[in-house]
């Protein structure tokens, strides 16, 4: 019913639930998602506190109220919430803490002991060691990291974050090399992020050589984009034959709504869940098709504080 944003429907159903002693726990999940689903965020607020007391173990009254709170954009409540079930060794929540110390002004290195499945985190925590000119220590965070993910904004931030000046450009080319060598022969999002350093330390024939190298069938726009960046620097550099079905370039996705992002977002902006965008070529994402969230969090443990039944 919720589905078909049928409320009055739903609300018939949760009266029945509520007529069943074996379904309380079920029945307070599914008001508190009819309750949201209204957008009644203050009335949510208040029901999720209460449930949050009543079950003080279960994370997912927790997880409702701190995305409630973030949605909000009040991020020392929405931490703190969360921060109640740290004893969680759910990925997820340790993903959604860590973020959240991100937006409270925690120190990055902080969150990024908490969990290293966010690319928000990571990138801030590049961004941090760049700021006391620790080079090496933010291309070590690439280099823990960059596997998992595959995503050229973490190569763009440790190449072209505060440039002091051409020998500090070629002193981050080769650093990331050596960190993208092991990774060079097994993926084209390796070979595009070392054409990307070597273009940002102005060695366009460099750039140009490690784009040739990523086979056809995985060009998408970014390579383009970037060949006609590199014919404008340099008259040597001819932009090749463009295939005529070249891919799109890779999309941040909603878990929840499949909305598509160019850049990360914490909030989806279409369905308002929090912390629910994938990064496509991650190697965390589970390897299993997600089903839909309103399906998932009815179903997901819905018996969890109730006696086995038959």
């Amino acid at each position: 019913s919720l589905m078909k944003n049928d409320i009055a429907e739903a609300k018939k159903y949760l009266k029945i639930l509520e007529g069943i002693p074996k379904a309380d726990y079920i029945a307070k999940r599914s008001n508190v998602l009819i309750t949201l689903k209204q957008g009644n965020y203050d009335e949510a607020e208040e029901i999720l506190k209460t449930f949050c007391e009543e079950y003080p173990k279960d994370t997912w009254f927790f997880e409702k109220l701190s995305s409630l709170h973030s949605v909000k954009k009040d991020w020392v409540e929405a931490s703190k919430v969360i921060q109640k079930v740290g004893f969680s060794k759910s990925p997820k929540i340790k993903n959604l803490i860590a973020n959240l110390k991100i937006f409270t002004g925690d120190e990055p290195p902080d969150a990024l002991r908490i969990s290293n499945r966010s690319i928000n985190v990571i990138i801030e925590v590049i961004k941090f060691y760049l700021d006391k000119s620790d080079v090496k220590k933010a291309s070590s965070v690439v280099e823990k990291n960059w596997s998992n993910f595959y995503c050229l904004d973490i190569v763009k931030t440790f190449v072209s974050y505060k440039i002091e000046d051409n020998s500090d450009s070629l002193r981050r080319f080769k650093l990331i090399s050596k960190v993208l060598k092991n990774s060079f022969n097994k993926s084209s999002e390796s070979k595009l992020a070392l054409a990307y350093a070597a273009y940002e330390a102005s060695m366009w024939g460099e750039s140009q050589q490690n784009l040739d190298l990523i086979p056809l069938e995985d060009w998408d726009s970014r390579v383009k984009e970037l060949y006609e960046d590199l014919s404008k620097k340099s008259l040597k550099i001819k932009i090749p034959m463009i295939p005529d079905d070249i891919k799109m370039e890779p999309l941040w996705s909603c878990e929840i709504c499949d909305s598509k992002y160019k850049k990360w977002e914490f909030i989806c902006k279409n369905c308002e869940n929090v912390n629910t965008l994938n990064w496509p070529k991650s190697k965390l994402l589970d390897n299993q098709k997600r089903e839909n969230e309103l399906l998932n969090i009815l179903l997901k443990n819905p018996l969890s504080h109730l006696p086995k039944m038959k």
